[in-house]
């Protein structure tokens, strides 16, 4: 291999005891070309000999000089190739409606501030990648030819990437709405299939820092004795002289009196709440289980449609439990989509006859099970489940298992204080009395609503209800997997409610805008008109069979049930009452 490089004439002189080739002078004669092939002579050259040029061209490969300059500026565009996530990104933020966030700068005074479009879109990149640390992305911004593409080579700084993200939690609503509508046109959302589901989220604060009354009560009195006892040694130092002749030095101590009246502040705020605990870190964190441990955290809610596992609906509550979530949740999605979901599943967490009942109401048609339904239906229980049990609501008893009839013979209350009936049979000499009960006597209980339980396990029987139900688990579980695995969301940065549902909210939207990119080209965003001239058009509707703006499940129980649905001949949506519009008759 021979190796050539083009030296300046002056430092010819200076190489007579390298054997080479006679020099061959250059059109301008400025330059003479040498064959050397000894590869560690060049080194030594570019190292050494500050008048050599950084070009060495090997014979049969191309010249190779990072120090060569371009005779034409590189444009934008060439940063990144056709249809990079980077332009998809940026195109969706494009057809946004930013203007508040516009609205929430004062541009008649001060240094001209950097274009929130540019900081949208380099933060919705960044979350899309899984990158949340600012000062990550504002090295990104120096060496990632995508952030470059992105920011128009604006380098803010970690600082003003941080303080805008903040800022702009409270608009991330709106955003999300406005990127749910462009996945609608984009035909991303389908609306045949709705499941719900809820996850535990770490809070960024110690479980070691929740406290109850009792708690706070004791950590208050601890400090008081610590300060009375600092009192007394500079009583017995100083004796009962004025105060203002002790030494700065031993004067009350600020840090103490400080925690002190942190805690009586928190004191009074539990109280006036009436929860049981407070975080003294994030006072909104909630102690809550999570793999089998106790953590300060925040239960997060999404609603994911199953075309393409997109987020549909987002929330963040300090609920342990999901028993209240899914009415604020549906309502969202129809706040949303413009339209009702044909079908609903979630798991049994939301099981309560409240939501059944609110279900029913409205003519959705919806698979969630009861806490027993599985234990009942698949497992081996030791004595009979109350669901081998047939009701006969004309006469009002039950039938058990032997084919004995069980008559009411009273109420009782439960613990939330409602009336249960209850209905007890014969059970003397009955052969089945030991796989029944241990008591001489098997008393059931029924609630007011337990119709509706009875209809949802009818409804999960059926072989549609357990084809439909066992998408759940694809459809739910996959944008937490996503998020937390993918992307390592494996805790909330931020403190506070408000914070830590912003970015909920925001990594909803990174999951979202990775659906975008995996499915649409960047022409096809291009094409779709503004989110302004979207909020115009009446909403689309994704289902036919509905004549208003309000989704009707009459056509979709006909084409999917074959119209032998007992409720597929009465059900429409009546929002009416929910404030989203008229049904239809």
């Amino acid at each position: 291999m021979v190796t050539t490089i083009r030296l300046r004439p002056e430092t010819k002189s200076r190489l007579d005891d390298i054997k080479t080739h006679p020099p061959r002078l250059g059109q301008n004669g400025t330059k003479v070309l040498y064959r050397i092939k000894d590869n560690h002579i060049v080194n030594n050259l570019r190292s050494e000999n500050s008048a050599v040029l950084f070009m060495v061209q090997k014979d049969g490969f191309k010249p190779y000089h990072q120090g060569q300059t371009f005779l034409l500026p590189l444009s934008l565009e060439e940063f990144v190739p056709p249809n990079h996530s980077a332009r998809i990104i940026s195109a969706v933020v494009d057809k946004l409606d930013l203007t508040n966030l516009y609205n929430m700068y004062n541009t008649t005074v001060g240094q001209n501030a950097f274009d929130p479009q540019m900081l949208v879109k380099v933060l919705f990149y960044s979350t899309f990648e899984g990158i949340f640390s600012s000062r990550e992305i504002e090295n990104k911004l120096h060496t990632d030819t995508a952030y470059m593409y992105l920011a128009a080579m604006q380098k803010p700084t970690y600082r003003t990437i941080s303080r805008f993200r903040t800022r702009f939690f409270d608009e991330l609503v709106s955003l999300f709405e406005q990127i749910v509508m462009i996945c609608q046109e984009l035909g991303l959302v389908g609306l045949n299939h709705i499941a719900f589901d809820g996850s535990k989220v770490k809070a960024n604060a110690s479980p070691k820092k929740s406290m109850t009354k009792g708690e706070l009560k004791r950590r208050i009195k601890k400090l008081l004795e610590t300060a009375k006892m600092v009192d007394e040694e500079e009583d017995e130092l100083f004796g009962t002289g004025s105060p203002f002749t002790i030494p700065e030095e031993c004067a009350d101590d600020p840090d103490l009196m400080k925690k002190i009246e942190e805690l009586v502040s928190a004191y009074n705020r539990l109280v006036e709440s009436g929860e049981k605990r407070i975080n003294l870190t994030d006072e909104d964190a909630n102690l809550m289980i999570c793999k089998k441990s106790c953590l300060a955290a925040y239960n997060v809610q999404t609603a994911v449609d199953d075309k393409a596992n997109l987020i549909v609906a987002v929330d963040l509550t300090t609920e342990e439990t999901d028993y209240h979530q899914l009415i604020p949740m549906v309502e969202q999605v129809v706040k949303n989509t413009s339209s009702a979901p044909a079908v609903i599943s979630a798991d049994p967490g939301y099981a309560t006859f409240d939501n059944y009942a609110f279900l029913k109401e409205n003519g959705l048609y919806s698979l969630i099970p009861d806490s027993r339904h599985f234990v009942d239906t698949y497992g081996r229980p030791k004595y009979y489940p109350k669901s081998l049990f047939r009701y006969d609501p004309e006469n009002d008893w039950y039938t058990c298992p032997a084919g004995r009839i069980m008559k009411f013979v009273g109420t009782q209350k439960n613990r939330k204080k409602q009336q249960l009936r209850l209905y007890r049979g014969n059970c003397a000499w009955c052969p089945l009395h030991l796989s029944c009960t241990t008591s001489s006597q098997r008393t059931i209980t029924r609630h007011p609503q337990e119709g509706l339980k009875d209809e949802m396990r009818a409804r999960l029987a059926t072989p549609f209800g357990q084809k439909e139900y066992a998408k759940r688990i694809t459809v739910a579980e996959a944008p937490f997997g996503n998020m937390k695995w993918n992307k390592r969301w494996t805790h909330i940065s931020h403190r506070g409610k408000r914070k830590a549902k912003g970015e909920c909210i925001l990594h909803a939207i990174g999951h979202n805008l990775g659906v975008i990119c995996r499915r649409v080209s960047v022409e096809q965003v291009q094409n779709l008109k503004s989110v302004k001239f979207l909020r115009i058009l009446p909403r689309h509707q994704v289902n036919e069979g509905s004549s208003s703006s309000v989704f009707s499940c009459e056509g979709w129980y006909r084409r999917h049930l074959g119209g032998t649905h007992a409720e597929s001949e009465h059900l429409r949506i009546r929002f009416g009452a929910q404030g989203w519009g008229g049904g239809v008759a």
